[in-house]
């Protein structure tokens, strides 16, 4: 049989019996590089689900990224309460358009969007725009069970620059008013803010004012002449694309579609054209029989468009906050690290076994005992209630107010919010 034999071949029999010399049949691996292969009817499979990473030797369930040898993650019934809650693909979305609180139930990463108010246009002749409130947009913030103050910010009134907006460390700046001849050090210079103002001259040359880094651009400067500049967005200096314009925000889709946020107020003129503000809710600015103006956009961080031929500047938009996470969230169920810590809800074990969240322990040795098992949990306690109130019918086992610092306090405190350690049935 040594006819047709070759490198890389198989002896095969037809339904006849017939022997013949035939190419090995090859299998190429399915899904991507990392990917644990795995038989599927008659080829090879393989998804993120069961990943190996073969540069740190490391086996991942659940995450391409393990942090130790295992590290498995699962799902956990993740929630919170707080703002206007929507659902969309897959996430759970809580929008505050005004102030309140967000309170998760257990520890998580989140993402977060933050607009301040937009500053106001320059309320006077040929105003400069007003600048875009700030914005910060962070995909994967850290929250913990506890009450964050939620702050949105007003857009400015005319005259004012808009007021910062607040979640947790999260601080968006409020954008800064539109310059108006005559006022401001030095004259006519836009006013700082998350974005600035732009500027307005009647004789000498002035600036913009200067935006926060990472959450908007300076306004635009403007030479003695017809219209104020252009108020600064979250994604350009004002007067990018045509002096007087509006700086342009930036799109974002955490609320479930593409909104365009923090766009700057367009600058007065003293033509009879109105002039744009830039996309993301940006005011027009006034012409020369002061019409045509319009505020920033409510719940943008829009800036006000600036006065025309002798008044007509207009307020900035409020601002706003939304935070989302995926409906099932995905945890650190299982790590072992290379120095064989485990870690049980936490990708970074401190101990040989390090645990983030509570832990119950089942009673077998003394029957009648305990009627189920005991649970030992960490309970956020708001002022002015106390950690022997807030364990409810557990016990308090002490308690701490500084997160970074764990300072204790006793299970009577009831100065400020603060954590307890609790034992009980559950």
């Amino acid at each position: 049989m040594s006819a047709g034999a070759g490198a890389n071949k198989v002896l095969t029999t037809d339904a006849s019996g017939v022997a013949t010399w035939q190419t090995a049949a090859g299998g190429s691996p399915g899904g991507s590089t990392g990917y644990v292969q795995f038989a599927s009817s008659t080829s090879f499979a393989g998804d993120s689900n069961i990943f190996w990473d073969n540069t740190n030797k490391r086996l991942g369930i659940r995450t391409t990224a393990p942090a130790g040898p295992l590290h498995v993650k699962g799902t956990s019934a993740f929630s919170a309460t707080g703002g206007t809650i929507t659902y969309s693909g897959g996430y759970t979305i809580h929008t505050f358009t005004t102030s309140g609180t967000f309170t998760p139930n257990s520890t998580n990463n989140v993402l977060a969007l933050v607009v301040a108010g937009g500053g106001a246009g320059g309320e006077l002749r040929t105003g400069g725009g007003g600048g875009a409130g700030g914005m910060i947009y962070n995909a994967s913030f850290g929250v913990t069970a506890q009450v964050y103050t939620i702050t949105v910010g007003n857009g400015g009134a005319v005259g004012s620059n808009g007021s910062n907006s607040v979640f947790s460390t999260l601080t968006a700046i409020g954008g800064g008013r539109g310059g108006i001849d005559g006022a401001n050090t030095p004259i006519g210079q836009g006013y700082n803010g998350g974005s600035g103002g732009g500027a307005r001259s009647n004789t000498t040359p002035a600036v913009g004012g200067t935006g926060i880094t990472g959450q908007g651009y300076a306004g635009e400067q403007i030479s003695p002449g017809a219209r104020g500049g252009g108020g600064g967005g979250a994604g350009e200096i004002g007067g990018t694309d045509t002096s007087g314009e509006g700086g342009d925000g930036l799109a974002c889709s955490i609320s479930g579609s593409s909104v365009t946020y923090a766009g700057g107020g367009g600058g007065g003129n003293i033509s009879l054209e109105n002039i744009a503000g830039g996309s993301g809710g940006g005011g027009t600015g006034a012409n020369i029989n002061n019409i045509g103006s319009t505020a920033g956009t409510a719940n943008t961080g829009g800036g006000g468009g600036g006065g025309g031929g002798t008044s007509g500047g207009k307020a900035g938009g409020s601002g706003i906050v939304i935070i989302s996470y995926p409906t099932l969230a995905t945890v650190d169920s299982l790590v072992v690290n290379s120095t064989g810590d485990v870690g049980i809800g936490t990708a970074s074990p401190g101990a040989k076994l390090d645990v983030v969240g509570s832990i119950r322990v089942n009673q077998t040795r003394w029957p009648g005992l305990f009627s189920r098992y005991l649970e030992l949990w960490s309970q956020a306690c708001p002022a002015p209630a106390s950690c022997d109130t807030c364990c409810g019918t557990g016990y308090c086992l002490g308690g701490y107010y500084d997160d970074s610092r764990k300072e204790k306090v006793s299970c009577s405190y009831t100065a400020y919010n603060h954590n307890c350690i609790c034992i009980g049935l559950p």
